[in-house]
């Protein structure tokens, strides 16, 4: 029953912030008077198309979610499309509106979305935007500028998300191990889903919007599993784990990786985004190299981050910790029930280092 409730209080924050951003949408794409928007009156409109599309994929509406993402790209793009299919593009803009708006009140109502819906507006979309931008999708990789993969964080506000963010990502790591021992436990995929969600939401908080694309596809990938949209696939369980090693490498803040991260942040979103639409994927290649130590045992020194908190000698400051933290990861690799004493020492030992 609190799992329904728990659902129903999601869905119902959901259709507030997606009539929110409709309401806006609907009011620049329809000014008084019935006259016809410019396309640099609509462009910085994608900001809530933008946000419609990302409502929609953390709740698992996929179809909505896509009719987001056409409405984004048009709206952005408005100032290319060709000036003789503008009245055409403005009508395409009213239809998605509208279709975005009838499907959220058969949601509201209890009912599905309905895919065909976006699937007839992406064929329509296709026939109004540059040819250009379709190949900008596949080579999305051009796009991720420095700015995006290292941003620049006041360095008080990283040394306290650093450790938070490990511990968000060790958490990924230990559940996802468990789902790969038993699939189906509802308690696990709703605790991967909640890491995934505050994770991506302490990301954006403090501007490294980067994290944040990652986490939100697993966020994604573990509400339609849920809902019994898509089932835990060795595919997503490596993707997962992909996109947790590609976290760590970006939160090296190294420019010496821009490179990878390049080919690394697009491929494994991509994939995530295929797994959770029920697209058949062929084996993930790891976008980044993983540690060969057993999962726990590699988180227990992967929070300890010297750098972060304190400027002391490394060997100094974290021996007593990290003797006693191997310790706790050996037990806990040999058994799993103590995995709870483990996380409680975790965050003791990293509320004592900040002090």
């Amino acid at each position: 029953m609190s799992s329904e409730l728990d659902r129903q209080g999601l869905l119902d924050i959901f259709i507030m912030e997606a009539a929110e951003a409709l309401a806006a949408l609907s009011a620049a794409v329809n000014p008084p008077g019935d006259s016809v928007p410019s396309a640099s009156e609509l462009q910085d409109q994608y900001v809530w198309a933008h946000k419609v599309r990302g409502a929609s994929g953390i709740y698992g509406f996929t179809g909505l979610s896509l009719l987001g993402e056409l409405l984004e790209s048009t709206l952005e793009q408005s100032t290319s499309i060709d000036p003789a299919l503008w009245l055409k593009t403005v009508g395409a803009l009213r239809g998605m509106v509208e279709a975005f708006q009838s499907q959220l009140d058969v949601i509201k109502q209890g009912g599905q979305e309905d895919p065909s819906v976006s699937a007839h507006w992406k064929k329509e979309v296709t026939t109004l935007l540059p040819a250009s931008s379709d190949a900008s999708s596949e080579d999305g990789s051009k796009a991720l500028g420095t700015d995006y993969l290292v941003p620049t964080i006041d360095a008080e506000v990283l040394s306290y998300f650093a450790p938070e963010a490990d511990e968000y990502l060790q958490t990924l790591e230990v559940l996802t191990n468990r789902l790969k021992e038993n699939p189906g436990d509802a308690e696990t995929i709703q605790a991967l889903y909640r890491t995934a969600h505050t994770l991506k939401g302490s990301a954006h908080t403090i501007g490294f919007k980067v994290i944040g694309d990652i986490a939100h596809p697993i966020e994604s990938c573990m509400i339609a599993v849920r809902d019994g949209h898509i089932p835990v696939s060795t595919a997503l369980l490596a993707t997962i784990g992909d996109a947790a090693a590609l976290i760590r490498l970006v939160m090296r803040r190294d420019e010496s990786h821009l490179a990878q991260l390049r080919q690394g942040v697009p491929d494994v979103t991509q994939t995530l985004q295929q797994i959770q639409s029920g697209q058949p994927v062929g084996a993930p290649a790891p976008a980044i190299a993983h540690a060969q130590e057993p999962p726990v045992a590699q988180v227990a020194t992967a929070v300890l981050e010297p750098s972060v908190v304190t400027d002391q000698p490394a060997a100094a400051y974290w021996s007593p910790y990290v003797t006693t933290l191997s310790q706790e990861a050996a037990e806990i690799n040999g058994d799993p029930h103590l995995l709870e004493r483990f996380e409680k020492l975790i965050n003791g030992e990293i509320k004592k280092a900040k002090k």
